[in-house]
């Protein structure tokens, strides 16, 4: 008998991801999903925990897809309470009231006093960001000027602070030589 390689719970993962993300692109023009396979299979090399590895895969679901969608009640009931706060964790939103980096520096305290698994997923983003950077600047098939820093220095300021206190809290949390750590540093 051949084994499975993904369990049900985690095809419908994959399903649901597809379903929510279908036609949505990056600013790069790259479908989105890519990015959220990207930081699951991140993920899945450093974990066999299926939680974190589904988490890691919708980590953009609660921040980018309507409520009236798919919201945090529908996470929970679909994939449980676990997968939903690791999901909460690394989810950072702007409003009208909270600025962009008012809303980096809630992902921060959340990444720092939340669950540690939540790092695996953090980290492994980080990661699949900065990959998805260094390959459009070596394809120079776009302005990088205009896809990574919207032509507003001030974003950019933050972006880049931003990444940085992320490598700081994954190096705390994890420890510098932690595999996961190491390649976020690189």
């Amino acid at each position: 008998m051949q084994k499975q390689i993904f369990s049900d719970r985690l095809l419908k993962a994959v399903k649901t991801t597809s379903r929510l993300f279908e036609g949505a692109k990056r600013k790069d023009g790259y479908d989105y999903s890519i990015h959220l396979f990207g930081v699951m299979y991140i993920a899945a090399q450093f974990t066999d925990d299926e939680d974190i590895i589904i988490a890691a895969l919708m980590h953009d679901t609660l921040e980018d897809i309507d409520p009236n969608i798919y919201s945090e009640l529908n996470l929970r009931q679909d994939f449980g309470d676990r997968v939903a706060e690791l999901v909460k964790t690394v989810s950072h939103f702007e409003t009208e009231e909270i600025s962009k980096k008012e809303s980096r520096e809630i992902y921060l305290q959340n990444i720092t006093n939340g669950p540690k698994d939540a790092i695996i997923i953090t980290a492994s983003d980080l990661i699949n960001n900065l990959m998805d950077m260094i390959s459009v600047l070596d394809a120079k098939t776009i302005d990088a000027n205009d896809t990574f820093v919207n032509v507003d220095d001030k974003n950019f300021k933050i972006r880049f602070w931003f990444y940085g206190e992320r490598v700081r809290i994954i190096n705390e949390r994890l420890g510098a030589d932690h595999p996961l750590a190491k390649e976020a540093k690189s």
